[in-house]
């Protein structure tokens, strides 16, 4: 990934330069075989671009990303209270299923329900937001 980056900035420069003598020459043959290794530049460029996409691959495994999705589906705060800053980020994206709004009047309001939690139910009538008060129950 890092010798792709490096080629393609080689070959930005050799456009470069190849710009530069496009612009001080004045003969009209030295122009079009410019502009025609210009073209091939270009090409190259596209297809070094086409072959890092094609050669990206995940940096973990497709069991080590099942396991992650199931422990968190098993015990979401444990992966948000010890996990790393990045690990959050996945729990909200994965936890809720657009931004939480909020409202002045109302405070907080039920955010959409991600389908990992519909598939088990969790997403059910019976389940509300808890009292935006306290826990405990009131008494006289």
């Amino acid at each position: 990934m890092h010798d792709a980056r490096k080629e393609s900035r080689k070959l930005d420069k050799q456009i470069e330069g190849l710009l530069d003598r496009i612009i001080t020459t004045s003969n009209g043959s030295v122009i079009l075989a410019y502009e025609k290794r210009i073209e091939n530049l270009e090409r190259e460029k596209l297809v070094l671009s086409e072959k890092t996409k094609n050669n990206a691959k995940s940096t973990h495994s497709f069991t080590e990303m099942f396991e992650l999705s199931l422990e968190f589906i098993a015990n979401p705060w444990k992966l948000w209270a010890l996990g790393p800053l990045t690990l959050k980020r996945t729990v909200l994206r994965l936890a809720f299923a657009e931004q939480i709004s909020y409202s002045r009047k109302t405070g907080l309001r039920t955010p959409q329900v991600p389908v990992p939690f519909e598939f088990f139910g969790l997403s059910d009538e019976k389940c509300k937001m808890v009292h935006p008060t306290r826990f405990e129950r009131v008494t006289p």
